[in-house]
């Protein structure tokens, strides 16, 4: 029999409510969709989604000190990056 435990995550509101809509036109709730990503990644030994190289400005705000991963919106950081 498996052995089950709890994972949390803090994230911010808008972004939690952004992903449920879109994920309810699926059909997915959010412990299904958080639970195929889990079974997804070790499966493939990795993470269920592409990730890019860090591009021009990512690598010049990080020459600065800037853009750390400590952004209070890490969204905005992302899209200024072209993630």
């Amino acid at each position: 029999m498996a052995v089950y435990c709890v994972v949390r995550i803090r994230l911010d509101a808008e972004t939690k409510n952004s992903a449920t809509g879109a994920r309810a036109e699926m059909r997915l709730s959010t412990p299904d969709y958080i639970r195929m990503a889990f079974i997804r990644g070790a499966q493939g030994r990795g993470i269920p989604f592409s990730m890019k190289v860090p591009n021009a400005l990512m690598i010049e705000k990080a020459a600065h000190g800037e853009g750390d991963n400590k952004s209070e919106n890490e969204t905005i950081l992302f899209k200024q990056s072209g993630v």
